[in-house]
């Protein structure tokens, strides 16, 4: 990620703070790490490195309204996703970008995640793209689906994160809250989409998106 990328994406966080502030989109969301090479053969291997098997599998674990929400965008956006399997294969120091609202983040978000909450924030990363691979989440999938579109029409070699941080939560995976510890408490952004989270964590409706 080139130097620069830092600071734009820092400039556009400054609505609430800048990055290096302790509580800035809180800790989980802080200074955005380089990406070590930005070499795409590396990001491809690691796609290759989960089997469509162990894809099916993990996706069988999932509720069904999930599923229902993750083929919908697959119908809608044309772009390549990362299962929560190939994910852990990525390179050290691949960025993922959070879509999620500021709401959500407050209750938990997937660690390393930076928030971009605003249109500002994403608006600010596509005027001045990442040169390196980039993962972009959001609660199930399709808010970042719709991102990662965005992203790949201005070159970005962007991945959606397929079933976004339910689908983390389903694979077992922690979350944090915005002191930095496990919780199971999730924001759903609406109640339509509580029934896409696993039945092991919490629904959290408030504060209002």
């Amino acid at each position: 990620m080139r130097a620069f990328f830092r600071g734009i994406v820092c400039g556009a966080l400054g609505l609430v703070g800048a990055c290096t502030e302790p509580d800035a989109e809180h800790d989980v969301h802080s200074a955005v790490p380089a990406v070590p090479g930005d070499d795409a053969t590396l990001h491809a291997a690691a796609l290759q490195s989960v089997s469509p098997e162990e894809v099916a599998a993990a996706r069988a674990r999932w509720p069904a309204d999930l599923l229902a929400i993750v083929k919908r965008a697959e119908r809608e956006f044309d772009v390549p996703t990362v299962s929560v399997l190939a994910f852990d294969a990525l390179p050290e120091g691949t960025v993922l970008f959070d879509v999620r609202t500021s709401a959500e983040a407050s209750v938990s978000s997937i660690p390393s995640a930076h928030l971009l909450a605003d249109e500002h924030a994403r608006q600010a990363l596509l005027d001045a793209p990442p040169s390196g691979p980039v993962v972009v989440s959001c609660a199930a999938g399709w808010r970042s689906a719709r991102f990662t579109q965005a992203l790949r029409a201005k070159g970005v070699e962007a991945y959606n994160l397929e079933g976004g941080l339910f689908a983390w939560v389903a694979a077992g995976r922690t979350i944090l809250d915005p002191d930095g510890r496990a919780t199971k408490r999730v924001h759903t952004y609406n109640k339509d989409w509580a029934s896409s989270l696993p039945t092991d964590h919490e629904v959290v409706l408030e504060p209002k998106p």
